[in-house]
């Protein structure tokens, strides 16, 4: 079992480049850290672990992060705007969890994302058309959410790699490719 000084251990590795620790039941996410000194994490895994909060503030100082990935947690909130700082993203996964309202303006900044997974949450609202500047994406999941508006082909314009799509909604306010 790891303490609750788990983060300010590891912050203090600050040629750290990977950090995978999925499913060690870890005790909490601090949402404060006096410095980030571990700026260079290319990849985080701390899926599983069932932290219950928001997504903490000093994780949208991690700049350089390649891969993201927060699976299976009970993380709660609305996404900030501040995600779209992350971009050097490649591979981002939320799923699994319970966070709500709609997709940040911001996550279109996310020109390097290749994998985008927002499935079962609770997100609800609008897919806004800058998820259409995505262009390197290749999957976007954001099954088992509650959409309401339109998808038309403005969402896709450059999105010409994408392989893998997953938008099942139970809305009945939500329209597929409405012109």
């Amino acid at each position: 079992m790891a303490t609750s000084y788990w983060l300010p251990t590891v912050n203090m590795l600050t040629s750290l480049v990977e950090l995978h620790l999925p499913s060690c039941r870890l005790p909490m996410l601090p949402l404060t850290l006096p410095s980030i000194n571990f700026t260079s994490l290319l990849v985080l895994d701390l899926s599983k672990n069932k932290f219950t909060s928001t997504i903490p503030p000093w994780l949208f100082n991690l700049t350089e992060l390649e891969m993201l990935d927060l699976t299976d947690n009970n993380l709660t909130g609305k996404l900030l705007d501040s995600l779209g700082y992350l971009k050097s993203l490649r591979y981002l996964d939320l799923s699994y969890n319970s966070f709500q309202d709609s997709i940040p303006k911001s996550i279109g900044n996310l020109t390097s994302l290749e994998e985008f997974d927002l499935a079962w949450n609770q997100m609800s609202g609008i897919i806004l058309e800058s998820l259409g500047e995505l262009s390197s994406l290749v999957s976007f999941d954001i099954y088992g959410n509650t959409w309401e508006g339109a998808i038309t082909e403005a969402h896709f314009a450059k999105l010409g790699g994408l392989r893998r799509l997953s938008i099942e909604n139970n809305s009945p306010k939500f329209l597929w490719f409405s012109t």
